[in-house]
Formats: structure tokens, sequence, C-alpha cells
């Protein structure tokens, strides 16, 4: 993916996220277009139901159902567990 042709994409958003934004970007010490990238990237690797779930409204009735379902299925994927953490010795 690193060697692919990047493509410009303009976006609108409002003023106060714009803010928020900024003072991620300066937290984090990247760029506004590293930052949209990376998202874009994520946003476009998961599955279909996550996509779903961001970019529609979901009632909040059902918001703790899909949740346990989208992560059972992020558990499926997984085929090995997590690497344990070990205390530092001090």
């Amino acid at each position: 993916m690193r060697n692919e042709k990047k493509i410009i994409v303009q976006t609108a958003i409002r003023g106060s996220t714009k803010d928020q934004l900024e003072q991620l970007c300066a937290k984090k010490g990247m760029t506004q277009i590293s930052l949209f990238s990376r998202l874009v990237d994520w946003f476009a690797e998961q599955d279909s139901m996550v996509q779903t779930l961001i970019l529609e409204r979901v009632e909040e009735v059902d918001q703790v159902q899909i949740a346990k379902l989208i992560l059972s299925r992020i558990i499926g994927k997984r085929t090995s567990p997590p690497p344990k953490h070990r205390k530092s010795k001090r």
C-alpha cells in the first residue's frame, strides 16, 4: 500500500471540529493530512457492519447488541491470543 499513488480529496468540516483536530495533530506531532489518511485507510479496511454502524444512525436501544456482535466478530478473527504484558521489575 505504501507504493500506491496518493489521491488528494477535499472535505468540509465544522470550525469547532477543525480546532479539535489541530489540537490533536499538534499533540501527536502529525499533519492533518496524515491523520485523515490514517482514518480513511482504517475505515476502508473495516468490516461492512462496522462501516454501516459508523455511517448510519443506530437507535440507542440497539447499540449494546450491535457492539456485542462486533466484538464477537473481532475476537473470532484473532488467530492467536494477544501478548501478555509483563510487569517491570524495579
